[in-house]
């Protein structure tokens, strides 16, 4: 097993730089579409360039992207040794999935696995020197012996063998004396040739499905794969601020998206603060990249969405933290919104302005302000931790704010109707603007995040308003999403998820809307494919403020699909999304209430 901690990574790397000598492009990095990955790719590029490795990079969306480079590879395999990634592949068996096993066109490849999901699968955890594992150091790993089975044991032993065998045991535990007291038999765990007891062979089988069921029951994320590129730059002695820029953002994108609970970010963040203090000093003599140089800054931040590009009126209107406790899509939770801004003593005029338009002295205020009537408004925790950054004389930028632009270059719409969305030129668009070196494409994805959140934030009145209602199937609440003016912006599963966390929250937290907690699944028809992106996102009663819960729809998706013989596949690394023909979709939900019903019958 090469599962390495922080403080081990160098070694797997030392591997890369070895294999490197061996050929021209040794490596290959595939990248999942999501801001984390994509700040963990700046970093890996950064590193691979300052040791003259030549490498290439390509989007890695789900398992078929996979397939197809891999059918590259065994076409045309180069001087390709290394094969790393990045959020996409960590939970599937990924020599198989490469037909890299021994007998495999690609045995002679090493795989390199940074990855945030969990679980991750066990042949890459238990692999014996094929595949490097990268652990955040906290991930709980089960022993080889509680989740793998040897299958050894069972040769040499025929059906007749087994039956007879099982008949002895069974009488010797069943024997009595003759007092009618149980005669205490000899253990007969194993034969005398070493090998176990039928009955043991069985018990043991059963044991071990049962922990790999248990360890796969449910999906969930570990530290952000852009801060563990961070430790390996570290490791390597190779730390600047760009690089720590980019794990800031990776950690605050994980954050923002309900992926780790508030406990774990405040952790994460504690110790890049450290890093931050250490490397922005106030006396450090600048350099001759000055001009360059970004500078990082330890800053709490509001949890008002892309406050600096809006008006403190639209960013309090939008942001999931304010909207959902409020109802901000209604008139009187806008009301509500201008009672609070006048109780703070902020000109509604001034709050009506964009926020660079707004007056110093009201700026400087707001922070305070809010602060001091977040109690009274059930918004206790307005404030985060967080970190701003500028170079030179370019604009200053939250890492929030990063992540918010890079999510709306992501998610961007087809700029033709009717055309499909060319999400690998999404891809490439995100990771220029992560560079910070263009802040016309940051802006620009700005405004499409800014389109997207009011097309979700009308979603929510329309579900909760019932005029395209949310329904009960009494395992899970659903909603459906077809024929919608805003249809174009949920064919992105990024998009369903956050629809799902904004109303999620307004259960849990608006006092109007408070309700059973119950898992959601969102479904939306693309209408070029006639196929639903369906996206589940657990819940239970335990989900409280600032808590994330694993997601178990993963498990019953793939039973549910089974079961009801649905035209499904996955298109994500992360198992609680799925692409189902629209036909399939009703037999496949009701399918799905059966299989949780079962399964959740008296553990809820």
């Amino acid at each position: 097993m090469v599962f390495l901690d922080p403080g081990a990574f160098d070694t797997a790397y030392d591997r890369i730089k070895t294999d490197a000598l061996k050929g021209d492009s040794t490596v290959q990095i595939f990248i999942a579409p999501d801001v984390d990955s994509l700040c963990a790719g700046q970093i890996l590029a950064a590193l691979l360039q300052s040791d003259f490795i030549r490498y290439t990079q390509m989007p890695a969306a789900d398992l078929v992207d996979l397939h197809e480079q891999r059918d590259a590879l065994i076409k045309a395999p180069g001087d390709v040794q290394s094969i790393i990634l990045i959020n996409a592949g960590g939970n599937v068996d990924i020599l198989e999935e490469f037909q890299a096993l021994e007998d495999g066109p690609l045995a002679h490849l090493t795989f390199y696995v940074i990855d945030s999901h969990r679980s991750m699968h066990l042949a890459n955890v238990f692999d014996d020197g094929r595949v490097y594992m990268f652990s955040d150091g906290q991930t709980k790993i089960p022993t080889m012996e509680d989740v793998i089975y040897d299958s050894e044991e069972d040769e040499g032993l025929d059906d007749d063998e087994d039956e007879d065998a099982e008949r002895d045991a069974f009488a010797e535990e069943a024997a009595v004396d003759s007092d009618g007291a149980p005669v205490t038999p000899k253990p007969k765990r194993r034969r005398t040739d070493g090998r176990m007891s039928p009955r043991s062979r069985r018990e043991r089988r059963e044991m071990v499905q049962l922990n790999q069921a248990d360890y796969y029951r449910a999906s969930s994320y570990g530290i952000s794969a852009a801060v563990l590129m961070w430790h390996l730059a570290s490791d390597l002695g190779k730390e600047d601020n760009a690089l720590l820029w980019h794990a800031i953002v990776g950690l605050t994108d994980q954050f923002l998206h309900d992926r780790i609970d508030v406990t774990t970010y405040t952790l994460q963040v504690d110790a890049l603060s450290s890093d931050v203090s250490r490397m922005n000093r106030d006396d450090q003599e600048a350099d001759g990249q000055a001009m360059d140089r970004i500078e990082i800054k330890a800053k709490e931040e509001l949890r008002l969405m892309l406050l600096r590009q809006w008006t403190v009126f639209e960013a309090m209107r939008h942001s999931r933290y304010v909207a959902t406790r409020i109802g901000s899509w209604r008139q009187k939770g806008k009301q509500t919104i201008r009672n609070m801004l006048a109780k703070m003593g902020m000109s509604l005029e001034q709050c009506n302005q964009k926020y660079t338009s707004m007056e110093l002295e009201s700026r400087g205020r707001l922070e305070d302000e809010m602060v001091s009537y977040s109690d009274e408004y059930k918004l206790e925790q307005i404030i985060f931790p967080s970190f701003i950054s500028q170079a030179s004389y370019r604009l200053q930028y939250s890492a929030s704010d990063v992540v918010f632009s890079t999510v709306g270059l992501l998610e961007a719409n087809s700029t033709r109707e009717g055309e499909p969305v060319d999400w690998k030129a999404n891809f490439y668009r995100a990771y220029d603007a992560l560079t910070m070196k263009k802040p016309e494409l940051l802006s620009a994805g700005m405004e499409l995040c800014q389109k997207q959140h009011s097309a979700i934030l009308r979603q929510v009145e329309s579900v909760i308003e019932g005029t395209n209602g949310i329904r009960t199937t009494g395992a899970f609440r659903y909603v459906t999403i077809k024929d919608h003016p805003d249809q174009q912006y949920f064919v992105h599963h990024a998009m369903l998820q956050k629809l799902g966390l904004y109303l999620m929250d307004t259960f849990r937290f608006n006092p109007a809307n408070k309700r059973k907690p119950l898992p959601l699944v969102l479904c939306a028809q693309n209408p070029e494919t006639e196929e639903y992106i369906v996206v589940g996102i657990w819940n239970t009663p335990s989900r409280g403020e600032g808590k994330v819960v694993g997601n178990a729809f993963g498990k019953f998706f793939e039973i549910a699909t089974e079961e009801a013989q649905s035209r499904a596949k996955l298109t994500s690394f992360d198992t609680s999304i799925m692409q189902i023909k629209s036909d399939d979709l009703q037999k496949f939900l009701m399918q799905l209430t059966q299989t949780i019903k079962v399964a959740t019958h008296g553990r809820r």
